[in-house]
């Protein structure tokens, strides 16, 4: 993290105090988020975490549409089909004010996955990509994962599958 947060720096970019009256996130027990800003009014997230997988805590952020991440070994989009759209399956008990933000910037937050494209109302569940009871990998066929220029990092052996279930405790529903 201090590496990143020097690199940052660097290129003109500053770490915010937050507001005195600010509450701490509570998506994330386990991690150290700090957020700057450059003089253009550029923001980045850093975010350090003890998890086992940094996937681990981006799963715990409010909706799809911020699971997304960049690491030592590659760029990853958890959910790039919906992301591309401007569209954020939202999950329970997230504030109005985190959703306004992210509709005031064109995404459209939907809090039913019968609400996402290519829904499909008899689905098996825990099988269709739009069901949230459906496990995912960072090597699966439907996750964005660009691997970073380094021919001897090996991160995808079967010892080391990183998934994730968006919410194993989903009700899926008819629109």
């Amino acid at each position: 993290m201090a590496t990143v947060l020097v690199y940052l720096e660097e290129q003109g970019y500053s770490v915010q105090i937050p507001p005195h009256n600010s509450t701490i996130n509570g998506y994330m027990k386990s991690a150290v988020i700090l957020t700057l800003k450059n003089d253009a009014g550029d923001k980045i997230d850093l975010v350090a975490t003890t998890e086992p997988h940094v996937a681990h805590a981006i799963t715990q952020f409010h909706s799809t549409c911020v699971m997304n991440y960049i690491s030592y070994y590659g760029i990853i989009c958890m959910y790039p089909e919906w992301t591309m759209r401007k569209q954020g399956l939202v999950k329970a008990l997230t504030e109005q004010q985190v959703i306004d933000k992210y509709r005031g910037c064109g995404f459209a937050m939907v809090f039913t996955s019968a609400e996402l494209p290519e829904y499909e109302p008899n689905h098996m569940c825990g099988r269709h990509q739009c069901c949230p009871k459906t496990r995912r990998e960072l090597h699966d066929h439907v996750t964005l994962f660009i691997l970073l220029e380094d021919e001897g990092l090996n991160i995808c052996t079967k010892e080391s599958r990183v998934g994730w279930v968006f919410d194993k405790d989903y009700e899926c529903e008819d629109l």
